[in-house]
């Protein structure tokens, strides 16, 4: 998915390997393209699952489909529980077998500090949705990361905010803390990773 210059949501799916000394193969086209057009959706792989997550126009729809050992990916899967919102310009991240939505804009076109959370099943599907502890400031456009038990949600339009919280054995979340804050602005930070103890 994602957005094309002229602003038009795609179908598409694009993969490449990745060789050992760094560089990227040819990029190849999936036959099987998503079932919709999608943007500003979030998107996280999991015990051997892609996961595509709501999207432009506030869309509700989680879709997932098996990637195969060649790389390839198999038929997407509408899921049977979808978002109790629609949202897009979402953050999500996976851990222990759950998957967590972050702020994100809802139906009103407003940010939002809802935080929900789901479990995810061994054949891809992804369980009913409760909520956790809403972060401190509503935020769209973020980052998200996981490291040794904490979640971490990163700047947002026009913020330079760091919040954290701990993670709990039942998935939930605990109280969200103030980290050190990004030296200016940044926002639409899904490219945000944590390798060796340091967040890029």
């Amino acid at each position: 998915g994602g957005v094309d210059p002229e602003g038009n949501a795609l179908n598409s799916v694009e993969q490449a390997k990745l060789n050992s000394d760094g560089s990227i193969g040819s990029w190849a086209t999936s036959t099987n393209v998503l079932p919709a057009t999608i943007g500003d959706h979030g998107s996280v792989i999991a015990n051997g699952y892609l996961y595509v997550i709501g999207g432009n126009n506030q869309k509700t729809t989680i879709y997932y489909s098996k990637v195969n050992p060649d790389g390839s990916i198999n038929a997407w899967t509408t899921n049977k529980n979808p978002l109790p919102i629609g949202r897009q310009d979402l953050t999500t991240v996976t851990t222990n077998g759950y998957l967590y939505v972050l702020g994100g804009t809802d139906p009103s076109t407003a940010a939002t500090t809802s935080v929900i959370y789901a479990k995810l099943s061994s054949d891809g599907s992804v369980g009913g949705f409760a909520s956790t502890t809403a972060l401190p400031a509503a935020r769209s456009f973020a980052g998200g990361a996981i490291a040794n038990g904490y979640i971490y949600i990163i700047g947002d339009t026009g913020a330079t905010t760091v919040y954290y919280a701990k993670i709990n054995a039942d998935g939930s979340l605990g109280n969200w803390s103030t980290a050190t804050a990004l030296e200016e602005n940044r926002q639409a930070l899904n490219n945000t990773i944590i390798l060796n103890g340091h967040l890029y």
